[in-house]
């Protein structure tokens, strides 16, 4: 309990937390002013972000950041810096477009159809342009079907047979195409021409010469201290404009080259460098036998060059400076594991880095929206809850689990590009559903010296005018609380499930690893996504549990894959006949990748539909937490430290409550922790069944140890409360604004109908009345739009930001007249009705009642 005992005193670590820090160039006692605001807000460190400073790299630069990083180092605070001038990373501060050789080189495909038999046929080539320095890798002809599908075998190379500009050919009988595959600098985003290649380690290089090391040539005093690391934003392979489906088999796709991928492929699959240029065109067309061959072992070799040239090369650098490396890549949709916009594959993308790490922004977590894809800011326009709420950070928290590098430190950036909208109620809803699934470092987005700043509302301080900064600060408070209290521990997981990219690279039917995280997170069964590599590599079965760095799972669940590797298939074969439950969901693969048969590879494993799974796991006696009642929106996460068991609960459900007993995998005495409030409280407890009773997006943290204490019951709210009939004199003040104006004939209700424009706070006084018979002990708010304060008699009693809207007012209330201040904090949105506010509701303004008193 001694992490918990330091939360209560005030001692929790404040390393968890990083925001955003937009520089623009200003001056720098307005930088002050907006550092002043985040300790403030209880935080002691920042993140520096770079994109929005237009001479980064030059001497203004220098001279700000430098300014910051002494402005630090003065108050104790930590500085992280965005590594590049542009967003995404990979710009290199524009050292590529001074340096040509180090653009990005990739592949284009384009195809000519022509019949025969015909002998001594001369077929002219297409076209190749010279600005884009392009000359053909392969031109291989392969018999077609009506349908445009290339036949089995292994083409017909024509390359050599090209002479005087032209191809000389006796065309076989048939319908025949010839692709042509040809190399190229031509790029279809025009805004990522002059980014880095990261095929190409020379390329990726770039990154160090234009900002790391010209950064520690200025700064070195600070690397380590002061100044303690650099945070990349969402590079990728870049090879395509701004959508998701950058996967093989679009005619369209320029894809990422390097000239020793031949070689490297062949070495996967077993074949030559010639064979694999063959069945390069396999990469945009269906090829008979071929596909699987060819996409895997491509998208294998990509993915480590990506990993090597990128995450860890840079993050081997920071390291060797004492410096710690951090970022994300984009996730969206599946891109995680897709070019383009993507980096092919989550893990080995961040292999490299010192924390796993995701994003959270663009309304792609909307509370409310559990089973529907919604609209969102984001390209797509469309999300899938899926994905974002069950899968996603359930990636990060795994990578920080299974990578000893990790440190089990997951991190994401969240609450960018929400709108003005966006009020502490979803900060606090989706900082909870990121805690729960395992994410204890936070880059909140953002704090801006400019105001008015379009640029991805909201910003916590916007130079004053932000009137909920107080109860932002709560918020990083909380949340300090919460990761002090839930790190250092070993995750308890009952499931492994594996991250299955492979299927999709392949080409053929795949499920994606959404759809069984969310049936087991609606079951109370907690799992990891491991990847292949991971599988292959150092994972181990000791009395039917499968080892993975200090996690264990007594199974391992793979999402249908029609084609998965052959090594991994055996390794799945080996893993189930050491007595590991492997569970194939849907159905085994059809084959192997490299095309050959399964056999009896897999007898020891067994296949579930998707919708028995959960039934078959909980009748092996796999299951996380077992409640009485069915409860598919309590989310759960599991740890255990010096002997205790320490579980965080919340209910993701923002319009009804969770009220059931359940059974928990501990023994000990069981206590909850109400993080928000810092305060503890006896569980009703009967062996290892509690009852937990959570209202609409409600979180606790419940723990068992062996110490008993004499702690006050938990307030299941079964006490009956009475409405008070008061009479309230209403006043209101903006955030610059230090007296409150009186509002008059105002009362309870929603203040937004009569005050349209209204953002700041709105003051409710009134007077109570109570005897020595009295026994008050809670005092209720019925609704409030959108956070309360509540002073009684001058004394501070809390603040509440989500249901239930209720205070704790035992020992506040004297005999005789008792003054009731409650303080409501009304949404920004009002006033600022930006863009992407309109993907969100707006709340009401002020408070709404009953009233009540119990």
């Amino acid at each position: 309990m001694k992490k918990i005992i330091q939360c209560l005193n005030g001692q929790a670590s404040t390393e968890h937390i990083l925001p955003f820090f937009w520089q623009h160039g200003e001056e720098h006692d307005i930088l002050a002013e907006e550092i002043d605001a985040m300790q403030r807000c209880g935080l002691t460190e920042f993140c520096v972000e770079s994109r929005t400073h237009m001479q980064f790299g030059e001497e203004k630069w220098w001279e700000d950041f430098g300014f910051l990083l002494e402005e630090a180092k003065k108050r104790n605070m930590r500085v992280w810096l965005l590594d590049d001038k542009r967003f995404p990373t990979g710009y290199a501060n524009n050292y590529i477009a001074s340096h040509p050789e180090l653009r990005k080189v990739t592949l284009r495909y384009t195809y000519r159809d022509f019949a025969g038999p015909q002998r001594e046929a001369a077929i002219l080539p297409v076209p190749l342009n010279a600005d884009d320095e392009e000359k053909f890798v392969s031109i291989v002809a392969y018999p077609r079907t009506e349908t445009g599908r290339l036949l089995s075998g292994e083409g017909i190379q024509l390359l050599p047979q090209m002479k005087d500009g032209l191809i000389w050919w006796d065309i076989p009988e048939g319908i025949w195409r010839v692709c042509y595959v040809i190399r190229t600098l031509r790029s279809y985003n025009t805004h990522k021409a002059n980014y880095m290649d990261v095929m190409s380690a020379e390329s990726c290089k770039a990154m160090l010469k234009a900002v790391y090391e010209p950064h520690f040539e200025h700064f070195s005093e600070y690397f380590g201290t002061t100044f303690v690391g650099f945070f990349s934003d969402e590079p990728g392979f870049a090879n395509e404009g701004e959508h998701y489906d950058s996967y093989l088999g679009r005619e369209d796709m320029l894809i990422p080259w390097n000239d020793d991928l031949p070689a490297i492929m062949g070495e996967k699959a077993g074949r030559s460098a010639d064979e694999m240029l063959n069945l390069l065109p396999g990469l945009w067309h269906e090829i008979d036998g071929r596909t699987s061959i060819v996409r895997e072992t491509y998208m294998e070799a990509a993915t480590e060059a990506y990993s090597k040239n990128v995450a860890w090369m840079l993050g081997d650098w920071c390291r060797e400076h004492n410096m710690l490396y951090i970022g994300h890549i984009i996730e969206d949709m599946n891109a995680h594991q897709r070019l383009g916009y993507g980096a092919g594959h989550f893990f080995r993308a961040l292999d490299g880095q010192d924390m796993a790490g995701i994003d959270i922004v663009l309304h792609q977590i909307v509370p409310g929206h559990l089973d529907f894809t919604h609209t969102a800011s984001l390209t797509s326009k469309i999300v899938e809850p899926a994905f974002f709420h069950y899968t996603l950070p359930k990636l990060a928290s795994s990578h920080s689990h299974i990578q000893p590098l990790k440190k089990n430190r997951a991190m994401c950036e969240i609450f960018g590009a929400f709108g003005w909208a966006e009020g502490i109620p979803e900060m606090k809803h989706m900082t909870d559903l990121m805690l729960v699934s395992g994410i204890n470092h936070f880059v909140p987005h953002a704090f801006t010296p400019k105001y008015p700043d379009y640029d991805c509302p909201p910003h916590f301080y916007a130079r004053g005018t932000n009137h909920q900064l107080d109860l932002f600060g709560q918020l990083m408070r909380y949340t300090h609380r919460v990761t002090h209290a839930l790190t250092d521990g070993i995750h308890q997981a009952n499931a492994a499930v594996y991250y299955n990219a492979e299927a999709e690279w392949a080409g053929g039917n795949r499920m994606l690893q959404q759809d069984v995280c969310k049936v087991l997170t609606r079951r109370q069964i907690d799992f990891d996504l491991v990847p292949q590599d991971i599988i292959c590599g150092d994972a181990a079965v000791k009395n039917g549990k499968l080892l993975i760095n200090q996690e264990s799972y007594s199974a391992l669940i793979i999402p249908y894959s029609q084609y998965l590797p052959e090594k991994l298939i055996n390794t799945f074969g080996k893993l189930a006949d050491a007595g590991l439950n492997v569970l194939f969901v849907d159905g085994y693969p059809d084959c192997t990748s490299e095309q050959r048969p399964i056999g009896n590879t897999l007898a020891s494993c067994k296949v579930i539909p998707l919708d028995q799974l959960t039934a078959a796991l909980e009748k092996a006696g796999i299951r996380g937490l077992e409640p009485v009642k069915d409860t598919p929106y309590l989310h759960y996460y599991h740890i255990k430290r010096d002997g205790s068991d320490i579980f965080m609960l919340w209910n993701e459900d923002i319009f009804n409550e969770i009220d059931t007993d359940m059974l928990f995998p501990a023994e000990g005495t069981a206590t909850f922790y109400d993080a928000w409030n810092n305060r503890r409280y006896a569980a009703a407890q009967n062996g290892r069944s509690v009852r937990v009773k959570l209202a609409p997006s409600e979180s606790i943290i419940l723990c068992f140890s062996s110490e008993k204490e004499n702690l006050p019951p938990f307030d299941y709210r079964e006490n009956e409360l009475s409405a008070l009939d008061l009479d309230w004199k209403v006043s209101l003040r903006t955030a610059m604004e230090t007296e409150f104006t009186p509002l008059p004939d105002a009362g309870l209700g929603n203040l937004a109908r009569t005050l349209p424009n209204f953002s700041g706070v709105i003051r409710y006084e009134t007077t109570l009345t109570t005897s020595a018979a009295d026994t008050f002990s809670v005092l209720s708010v019925g609704a409030i739009g959108e956070t309360a304060e509540l002073t009684i008699n001058g004394e501070y009693c809390g603040s509440i930001v989500c249901k239930p809207y209720r205070f704790e007012i035992g020992k506040k209330l004297k005999n005789g007249e008792n003054t009731l201040v409650i303080d409501v904090c009304s949404s920004l949105a009002y006033r600022e009705r930006d863009g992407f506010s309109t993907y969100l509701p707006f709340p009401p303004t002020g408070l709404i009642g009953p009233v009540c008193i119990g």
